[in-house]
């Protein structure tokens, strides 16, 4: 008995401490995922380019930004991967090229920001421009060529950032595995829980058994 009282308290313990509405890892990957990608040679070879995207808007964001907040947008270049694997991004403002976003066929005013997109690095500040936006919102990037326009390397991404995103993926990784070790404890739990009612029905049987024989 006292084993399925063990087993039952793990459990119940388990279950109190389970994070059950914290962000999942598969939530921050898709949360955080880019929204649009297209290589600077498409705007050198036609001189502009535009691109557009609706802003997610679904269960995965909203969970996602009631822990969260709401998210920036960043644009920023992509150089691509060192030799070491790190990613860089170029500082925006020394490609030669003019951008507008609009939010729902409306301009809106882009800043600079020293942080590029998560898993980023960046050699300079002031390296990539951002707005704010809604879920849901269609957003369009119209990008023309200025001057001799851009080089040609790299590629124009747009992906949502948070100022605290780093310390939010801590927190995912943290949730794994504190959900790795309840899920143990379940297990463990149940495990004891079930071999306490074998034990007993066995002990019962044999109780009966006794008493026929008596």
């Amino acid at each position: 008995m006292w084993l399925g009282i063990g087993g039952l308290i793990i459990i119940a313990i388990s279950l109190v401490f389970y994070p059950y509405h914290r962000v999942t890892s598969a939530e921050a990957k898709y949360a955080l995922a880019e929204l649009i990608r297209f290589p600077l040679m498409k705007v050198v070879e036609s001189g502009s380019y535009s691109a557009k995207v609706t802003l997610p808007n679904n269960a995965i964001m909203a969970h996602v930004i009631r822990h969260w907040g709401r998210p920036r947008y960043v644009i920023s270049v992509d150089l691509g991967r060192d030799s070491s694997q790190k990613r860089w991004v170029g500082n925006i403002n020394n490609y030669s090229m003019a951008i507008e976003v609009l939010k729902n066929g409306k301009r809106v005013e882009l800043k600079s920001t020293s942080q590029p997109p998560y898993d980023y690095s960046a050699s300079s500040l002031n390296n990539s421009l951002e707005f704010d936006a809604d879920p849901g919102d269609q957003i369009t990037i119209n990008v023309s060529a200025t001057s001799n326009g851009p080089s040609g390397l790299g590629q124009l991404i747009l992906v949502p950032t948070w100022y605290a995103t780093k310390d939010f993926i801590v927190g995912v990784l943290v949730r794994n595995s504190l959900v790795r070790v309840l899920n143990w404890s379940l297990a463990l739990g149940s495990i004891l829980f079930i071999a306490s009612v074998v034990l007993m029905i066995r002990h019962s049987r044999d109780s009966g058994g006794n008493v026929m024989r008596g």
